[in-house]
Protein backbone atom coordinates (compact mmCIF):
# COMPACT_ATOMS: atom_id res chain seq x y z
CA UNK A 1 0.00 0.00 0.00
CA UNK A 2 2.08 3.17 -1.37
CA UNK A 3 -0.24 5.75 0.60
CA UNK A 4 0.07 3.81 3.97
CA UNK A 5 2.95 5.79 4.51
CA UNK A 6 5.13 2.89 5.35
CA UNK A 7 9.14 2.63 3.81
CA UNK A 8 7.91 0.93 0.25
CA UNK A 9 11.43 -0.49 0.09
CA UNK A 10 11.10 -2.65 3.01
CA UNK A 11 8.13 -3.79 2.51
CA UNK A 12 9.05 -4.92 -1.14
CA UNK A 13 12.52 -6.57 0.62
CA UNK A 14 10.32 -8.27 3.37
CA UNK A 15 8.43 -9.73 0.80
CA UNK A 16 11.26 -10.79 -1.47
CA UNK A 17 12.90 -12.14 1.67
CA UNK A 18 10.03 -14.35 2.48
CA UNK A 19 10.11 -15.56 -0.97
CA UNK A 20 13.72 -16.42 -1.43
CA UNK A 21 15.21 -18.90 1.81
CA UNK A 22 18.33 -18.02 2.74
CA UNK A 23 21.15 -20.43 4.56
CA UNK A 24 24.33 -19.19 6.11
CA UNK A 25 26.95 -21.19 7.14
CA UNK A 26 30.18 -20.40 9.03
CA UNK A 27 32.56 -23.46 7.76
CA UNK A 28 35.88 -21.35 5.76
CA UNK A 29 36.93 -22.36 2.54
CA UNK A 30 40.06 -20.93 0.30
CA UNK A 31 39.76 -20.53 -3.49
CA UNK A 32 43.27 -19.71 -6.05
CA UNK A 33 42.41 -16.25 -8.21
CA UNK A 34 44.20 -16.14 -11.24
CA UNK A 35 47.25 -14.16 -10.87
CA UNK A 36 48.42 -12.46 -14.03
CA UNK A 37 51.72 -10.75 -15.70
CA UNK A 38 52.37 -8.30 -18.28
CA UNK A 39 55.81 -6.84 -19.33
CA UNK A 40 56.27 -5.01 -22.01
CA UNK A 41 59.40 -3.00 -23.94
CA UNK A 42 58.82 -0.12 -27.03
CA UNK A 43 62.27 0.89 -28.52
CA UNK A 44 61.71 4.22 -30.82
CA UNK A 45 64.14 5.07 -33.62
CA UNK A 46 66.22 8.41 -33.56
CA UNK A 47 63.65 9.90 -35.98
CA UNK A 48 60.69 8.18 -34.03
CA UNK A 49 59.27 7.26 -37.29
CA UNK A 50 60.07 3.63 -36.39
CA UNK A 51 59.09 2.12 -33.44
CA UNK A 52 59.74 -2.01 -32.15
CA UNK A 53 58.04 -3.60 -29.70
CA UNK A 54 57.96 -6.71 -27.24
CA UNK A 55 55.58 -7.78 -24.85
CA UNK A 56 54.63 -10.56 -22.25
CA UNK A 57 51.62 -11.91 -20.37
CA UNK A 58 50.76 -14.57 -18.29
CA UNK A 59 48.34 -16.34 -16.71
CA UNK A 60 48.59 -18.52 -13.46
CA UNK A 61 45.70 -20.97 -13.17
CA UNK A 62 45.85 -23.58 -10.20
CA UNK A 63 49.23 -25.40 -11.66
CA UNK A 64 49.32 -23.91 -14.95
CA UNK A 65 50.86 -20.91 -16.97
CA UNK A 66 49.57 -20.16 -19.76
CA UNK A 67 51.83 -17.96 -21.87
CA UNK A 68 51.21 -14.80 -24.13
CA UNK A 69 54.02 -12.59 -26.20
CA UNK A 70 54.21 -10.38 -29.65
CA UNK A 71 56.86 -8.72 -31.14
CA UNK A 72 55.95 -5.61 -33.05
CA UNK A 73 57.44 -2.89 -35.36
CA UNK A 74 55.44 0.67 -36.32
CA UNK A 75 56.36 2.66 -39.24
CA UNK A 76 54.99 5.74 -39.27
CA UNK A 77 54.80 6.71 -42.87
CA UNK A 78 53.11 10.40 -43.14
CA UNK A 79 51.63 12.59 -40.04
CA UNK A 80 48.57 11.42 -40.83
CA UNK A 81 49.62 7.57 -41.66
CA UNK A 82 50.75 4.37 -39.36
CA UNK A 83 51.48 0.79 -40.60
CA UNK A 84 51.95 -1.99 -38.14
CA UNK A 85 52.74 -5.42 -37.86
CA UNK A 86 53.23 -8.01 -35.81
CA UNK A 87 53.61 -12.21 -34.41
CA UNK A 88 52.07 -13.04 -31.37
CA UNK A 89 52.20 -16.36 -29.52
CA UNK A 90 49.53 -17.71 -27.67
CA UNK A 91 49.71 -21.18 -26.10
CA UNK A 92 47.21 -23.00 -28.66
CA UNK A 93 48.18 -20.79 -31.44
CA UNK A 94 51.35 -20.31 -31.97
CA UNK A 95 51.37 -18.72 -35.63
CA UNK A 96 49.47 -15.51 -35.52
CA UNK A 97 50.59 -12.86 -37.87
CA UNK A 98 49.08 -8.94 -37.29
CA UNK A 99 49.19 -6.21 -39.05
CA UNK A 100 47.05 -2.86 -39.01
CA UNK A 101 46.85 0.55 -40.39
CA UNK A 102 46.54 3.97 -37.99
CA UNK A 103 44.87 7.12 -39.15
CA UNK A 104 45.77 10.42 -37.47
CA UNK A 105 43.57 13.59 -37.80
CA UNK A 106 43.74 15.03 -34.46
CA UNK A 107 41.86 14.92 -32.28
CA UNK A 108 40.92 12.01 -33.85
CA UNK A 109 42.74 8.46 -34.23
CA UNK A 110 41.12 5.99 -36.58
CA UNK A 111 42.57 2.58 -36.47
CA UNK A 112 41.92 -1.49 -38.24
CA UNK A 113 43.90 -3.98 -36.44
CA UNK A 114 44.32 -8.04 -36.96
CA UNK A 115 46.10 -10.53 -34.83
CA UNK A 116 45.60 -13.01 -37.62
CA UNK A 117 46.04 -12.12 -41.02
CA UNK A 118 45.64 -15.26 -42.69
CA UNK A 119 41.54 -15.22 -41.81
CA UNK A 120 41.67 -12.09 -43.89
CA UNK A 121 43.67 -13.67 -46.58
CA UNK A 122 42.11 -17.20 -46.49
CA UNK A 123 38.91 -17.11 -44.18
CA UNK A 124 37.17 -19.93 -44.98
CA UNK A 125 40.33 -21.86 -43.94
CA UNK A 126 40.28 -20.00 -40.39
CA UNK A 127 39.19 -21.53 -37.06
CA UNK A 128 38.81 -17.71 -36.20
CA UNK A 129 38.56 -14.11 -37.53
CA UNK A 130 39.38 -10.91 -35.69
CA UNK A 131 39.16 -8.04 -36.64
CA UNK A 132 39.27 -4.84 -34.49
CA UNK A 133 38.66 -0.92 -35.11
CA UNK A 134 38.11 2.03 -33.51
CA UNK A 135 38.18 5.61 -32.67
CA UNK A 136 40.81 7.49 -30.32
CA UNK A 137 40.46 10.95 -29.34
CA UNK A 138 44.09 12.45 -28.88
CA UNK A 139 45.12 15.22 -26.38
CA UNK A 140 48.46 16.80 -26.86
CA UNK A 141 50.45 17.78 -24.63
CA UNK A 142 51.96 20.51 -22.94
CA UNK A 143 53.98 21.31 -25.31
CA UNK A 144 51.16 21.35 -27.71
CA UNK A 145 50.96 20.57 -31.49
CA UNK A 146 50.30 22.87 -34.33
CA UNK A 147 47.25 21.64 -35.96
CA UNK A 148 47.67 18.66 -38.10
CA UNK A 149 50.99 17.54 -36.80
CA UNK A 150 51.25 13.71 -35.91
CA UNK A 151 50.89 12.95 -32.78
CA UNK A 152 54.65 11.28 -32.38
CA UNK A 153 57.24 13.68 -30.64
CA UNK A 154 60.29 14.07 -32.36
CA UNK A 155 63.38 15.12 -30.50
Amino acid sequence: DIDSGDDIFKAYGDSLANLIEINEFENSFKTNLPTRVFLGLQVYSYDHRHRFGFAFAGTFLKDNFSPAASVSYDMTVSKHFTFKLSYNYLRYSPFNIGSGLVFNFKPFQFYILTDNIMSAIKWSDQKYINFMFGINLVFPDKQGFKKGEPVIIKR
